[in-house]
C-alpha cells in the first residue's frame, strides 16, 4: 500500500502540477524579503517501526509533500541523557530537511514546535540584514546562528535558538 502510494503521489499529474503551483506561491511571497519555513513531520517513529517489521520501503516515504527547494524544513531533536543533541525518534527526517532544532515546549513534542524556532531566527536575520534573499537569510542563519551536524547521512544545520533571540533582543 505504501508503495503504491508513494507512485501515486509521484506519477500523478494533479499533484505535479499542485507542487508547482506551490512552489511558484513560494517564490512569490520570498521575493518581498520573506521566508517560508515548514515542519518536517511526525511519521520518522512510524516509518523506522514499519522497516522494522519488514516492510518494503526504504524511507523516503518519510517526505513532506510540501517540501520544496524554496521551502525551509525543520526537523525535531531531543537532548540526550549525557547533554548531546539526538534527532527525535518521531520527528521525520531526509534529505528535503535543513535545520533540526529543540521539539520540546512545555510537556508538548513535534517539529511543529521546532519550526517556529527556525521561523524566529529568520525573522532575526531578516531585521539584521534586510537587504538579504530568503536563501541568503537561510545560509546566513546556518554560518551565524547554526552549526553544522550529519543525521542519517545528511548534512543538517543545528541551530541555536538562544542566539536567534539574542539576536532578536538586539533588533528591537
Amino acid at each position: 500500500l505504501l508503495q503504491k502510494i508513494k507512485a501515486t503521489v509521484k506519477n500523478s499529474d494533479t499533484i505535479k502540477e499542485a507542487k508547482n503551483d506551490w512552489r511558484e506561491q513560494v517564490r512569490e511571497f520570498e521575493s518581498g524579503h520573506n521566508s517560508v519555513v515548514l515542519a518536517a513531520g511526525n511519521s520518522g517513529q512510524t516509518i523506522r517501526a514499519l522497516q522494522t517489521a519488514g516492510f518494503d520501503i526504504d524511507g523516503s516515504e518519510d517526505t513532506n509533500i510540501f517540501a520544496a527547494p524554496e521551502v525551509t524544513v525543520v526537523g525535531a531533536t531531543v537532548n540526550t541523557e549525557n547533554g548531546g543533541i539526538a534527532l527525535s525518534s518521531a520527528s521525520s527526517f531526509g534529505p528535503e530537511v535543513d535545520f533540526i532544532v529543540s521539539g520540546q515546549h512545555g510537556k508538548h513534542f513535534g517539529t511543529s514546535f521546532a519550526s517556529p524556532k527556525v521561523a524566529n531566527a529568520f525573522r532575526a536575520a531578516h531585521l539584521a540584514n534586510p537587504e538579504l534573499s530568503s536563501d541568503e537569510v537561510e545560509q546566513w542563519t546556518k554560518e551565524e546562528l547554526s552549526m553544522v551536524g550529519q543525521v542519517s547521512g545528511e548534512t543538517v544545520a543545528i541551530l541555536d535558538p538562544q542566539r536567534a533571540t539574542s539576536l532578536l533582543r538586539i533588533q528591537s
